[in-house]
């Protein structure tokens, strides 16, 4: 999106790869450290190491509450040791292509995804009872923002699915109560 010059002013990039800045396409733009760094940081995949942080996007359209499971889902799995051990066990074993394919089907079918024997709802099901047990373990009482996430494995639907159902039936296809559900 943006390239620093040599003098260390920011420009548009006009969509440039660092191949073609090699290649002088932008002026007084060099493929450096610093334009690298840009380029990498610049990538939105669906998890993103940051300076001291990893930053999970998946959760950018969420309402409220499901963010904040979303974060705190994310902190009990994470930050315990064990259940790192666990998610692996569990996913690590999955080739690129499994894995990708395991995501083209959950937006598909949600919860009911599957890859060879892997339930999406079982594992969803594992990973949320671990991270809860690891946010007990940390003793700040966080594991209450998990409840959306039993609601939906319990339901097995997800929170598009949801919203969906919603509009077509209580809703009646208005769109006051979807903004309103929305917290737009």
């Amino acid at each position: 999106m943006f390239a620093q010059t040599k003098s260390k002013k920011y420009v548009p990039a006009k969509g440039a790869s660092l191949d073609q800045i090699s290649n002088g396409v932008l002026k007084d733009v060099l493929p450096n450290e610093i334009n690298q760094f840009n380029a990498i940081r610049e990538l939105f995949t669906e998890a993103r190491l940051k300076p001291g942080y990893i930053e999970i996007r998946s959760v950018d359209g969420l309402r409220s509450p499901e963010r904040y499971a979303a974060t705190a889902f994310w902190t009990g799995l994470l930050y315990d040791v064990d259940n790192r051990k666990l998610a692996l066990s569990l996913l690590g074993s999955l080739s690129h292509d499994e894995r990708e394919e395991l995501t083209q089907r959950a937006m598909k079918t949600a919860l009911n995804a599957k890859s060879g024997k892997l339930s999406l709802k079982q594992i969803a099901g594992t990973l949320v009872a671990a991270s809860q047990q690891g946010l007990k373990a940390r003793g700040l009482g966080e594991e209450h923002f998990l409840e959306p996430l039993f609601e939906n494995i319990e339901a097995n639907i997800s929170p598009a699915e949801r919203v969906l159902h919603k509009y077509a039936t209580e809703w009646r296809g208005e769109l006051g109560p979807l903004i309103e559900y929305s917290g737009v």
